[in-house]
């Protein structure tokens, strides 16, 4: 029988914290094990870290992150699991739109209608 550890390390997690100011909906997204890390990339003279007042608000599967993004007008995202999700979801359609920060994806979205 597994324990809640091994359930949550079998399901792919990312943690999304949700913005709102004025008419804006901002969602910030990341991996799960990106929370509270920085990248650091001298190359391209950026340093970021991944804060968890920003990013850490729930813990969430991609499923729900997803009736999230819908009501989003802008979305910050990092890692690569996420990324890759929403390149398959259809909110990136250009890779060159992804910035690599040592290896790992950022995206920013601004989401018109």
């Amino acid at each position: 029988m597994m324990n809640n550890n091994e359930k949550e390390e079998e399901r792919e997690l990312f943690w999304v914290n949700i913005f709102r100011v004025d008419n804006e909906v901002i969602v910030a997204i990341c991996d799960k094990e990106l929370l509270g890390k920085e990248l650091n990339d001298p190359g391209l003279g950026i340093r970021i870290k991944i804060d968890p007042k920003f990013y850490g608000g729930e813990l969430l599967e991609f499923d729900e992150v997803l009736n999230l993004l819908r009501e989003a007008t802008m979305i910050n995202a990092i890692g690569n699991n996420i990324v890759q999700k929403l390149i398959d979801a259809g909110f990136i359609d250009n890779k060159s739109h992804i910035l690599l920060i040592n290896g790992v994806g950022h995206v920013q979205i601004m989401i018109l209608t």
